[in-house]
């Protein structure tokens, strides 16, 4: 879009013969003729920081197979363009030649202790014009789970090992809890028992699952992944062999449940399951 208005263009276009599930953060490169976005993919080979025109006048290039987005910097001394982004919790930089869209040299450890976050993949830096880097540490994106009352007072901590898990969602009878653990891009759903204080995995796979939604009866239960495209799909038990079925197929922005023994709906986030949590 032009920076006056005007029209939307799109630039990129998925490519699902590679399993590429979403394309992020885009930014400029000096000229502003040129820019580096993100693909992310199912496919570990596919995924990483590509180069592409504006004009579209040729195919995107990727540039580094990556787990997450890049920046580009101009090196105050020299002023040669730089790339920067994060390999598991380590901070890399080396020298790209945006004209032959490749990188040239080595590329260099520059800092340790890098946050990425993980459904989007961006990482959390920022380049200065004097060279000064700045980011946020990865030990902040660790998180834990606790039950709660209603009154606001911490009944006790669960025993799920910390890291970056989200999106609880209790079961109707409070004896179990379904979340999302997400680790290096990748998403999964796990169970936790209340009563024996263990958790299981439910899913697996190369996508992104997350947004669980259980059944009425709390027998099945709704999530969302992005393998082969984003479905919703709905788990008719548990365990990693459970059978499924793909109840929709696009574009999901909230999951929900209807049975026709319960009759009744139950959406992501109902009012009371959320002040319990």
């Amino acid at each position: 879009m032009s920076a006056h208005g005007g029209p939307v263009t799109s630039l990129t276009k998925l490519d699902l013969t590679r399993g590429e599930s979403a394309h992020y953060w885009p930014v400029f490169l000096p000229g502003g003729t040129q820019y580096l976005y993100f693909a992310r993919s199912s496919v570990t080979d596919s995924s990483g920081i590509y180069l592409a025109r504006l004009d579209g006048s040729s195919p995107a290039v990727r540039i580094v197979p990556s787990l997450s987005a890049g920046i580009p910097v101009i090196r105050p001394s020299t002023g040669g363009l730089y790339l920067i982004w994060a390999r598991e919790h380590d901070l890399l930089a080396q020298p790209f030649d945006a004209g032959r869209a490749a990188l040239t040299g080595e590329a260099v450890t520059i800092g340790h202790d890098v946050r990425v976050e993980e459904s989007q993949r961006l990482a959390f830096v920022g380049a200065s014009r004097t060279g000064v880097l700045a980011w946020a540490s990865a030990r902040a994106a660790l998180t834990g789970l606790g039950l709660f009352a209603r009154d606001g007072h911490r009944i006790r901590t669960l025993d799920v090992v910390p890291g970056v898990v989200w999106q609880p969602a209790l079961s109707p009878d409070d004896q179990q809890l379904l979340y999302t653990r997400v680790d290096k891009g990748l998403g999964d759903i796990f169970r936790y028992d209340m009563r024996t204080n263990v958790s299981e995995r439910l899913t697996t796979g190369p996508g992104f699952s997350e947004g669980s939604v259980w059944s009425p009866d709390g027998k099945a239960f709704l999530y969302l992944a992005n393998e082969r495209g984003e479905q919703l799909i709905r788990r008719l038990s548990f365990g990693l062999a459970a059978p499924s079925v793909v109840v929709h197929r696009g574009n999901v922005i909230s999951g929900g449940f209807d049975t026709p023994a319960a009759g009744s709906r139950c959406s992501r986030n109902p009012p009371a399951r959320a002040a319990r949590t």
